[in-house]
């Protein structure tokens, strides 16, 4: 049984607090100042999808560029009930050509 919050969480939760959203990779390697290995992302991830099951936020997929400037998915996380940005919704409608899914407002 969990004691409340891991590491990841609280870092998200804290993000929160200033931000009402934000790239998950750009939180991760802020708080690591390094790149963040692999296990380190998929460690945040998994925070952030139990953090979104208990409705202490919400996660998206965006479509973006990858460093490469292959096309990526990027992991968006902000609080619940928050707009995801403009940005976020071009991104989605230049790259794929359809309308996105409904946002949380």
């Amino acid at each position: 049984m969990g004691r409340g919050p891991g590491k990841w969480q609280r870092i998200i939760k804290r993000r929160l607090e200033v931000e009402a959203g934000f790239l998950l990779a750009n939180c991760l390697e802020e708080s690591l100042d390094r790149e963040p290995t692999r296990a380190e992302y998929s460690a945040m991830y998994r925070a952030a999808t139990l953090l979104a099951k208990t409705g202490g936020c919400t996660v998206e997929r965006v479509w973006g560029t990858g460093i490469a400037g292959q096309r990526a998915a990027l992991v968006w996380v902000c609080r619940p009930g928050a707009e995801i940005e403009g940005v976020a919704r071009t991104v989605y409608e230049k790259r794929l050509g359809m309308r996105p899914p409904p946002f949380p407002r």
